[in-house]
């Protein structure tokens, strides 16, 4: 989601002078915190070994702003199965399937409720030889 909210339990600075109140509704736009360059170096840029530890970029990041699920005590409770059942359904397709980016295909993305291609991922399928 593009953003989030939490209440206060107490007064907080949260920088630049801004203080929450206690009891305050915090308003957080956590996809301007993808985009920005002080959390994740070169954030327009498909990079997934970010999220890889060992990999050269892991450690240049901020990985607490990268809120997919939120944090803390109100993070998404179904987070981790989310993660094992898109990664066993990624893994069951490669190895059948080979897919290839239309470089002649205009990618373009959009925010609604989340962010997605306007006109779609335009990919070659093609079944793998075994």
């Amino acid at each position: 989601l593009p953003f989030t909210d939490r209440q206060a339990s107490e007064e907080v600075e949260l920088g630049g002078g801004v203080v929450a109140l206690k009891d305050q509704i915090v308003l957080i736009d956590t996809r301007a915190m993808s985009l920005d360059e002080a959390y994740f170096p070169e954030p327009q840029r498909f990079l997934p070994e970010r999220f890889v530890e060992g990999s050269e970029i892991y450690e240049k990041q901020v990985h607490r702003a990268h809120l997919p699920f939120g944090l803390g005590p109100r993070m998404c409770v179904a987070s981790n199965f989310a993660l094992t059942e898109a990664k066993l359904a990624l893994i069951t397709l490669y190895k059948k399937y080979r897919f290839d980016y239309d470089t002649k295909h205009e990618f373009k993305t959009a925010m609604g409720v989340t962010l997605s291609p306007v006109n779609g991922v335009r990919v070659f399928v093609r079944k793998r030889l075994a």
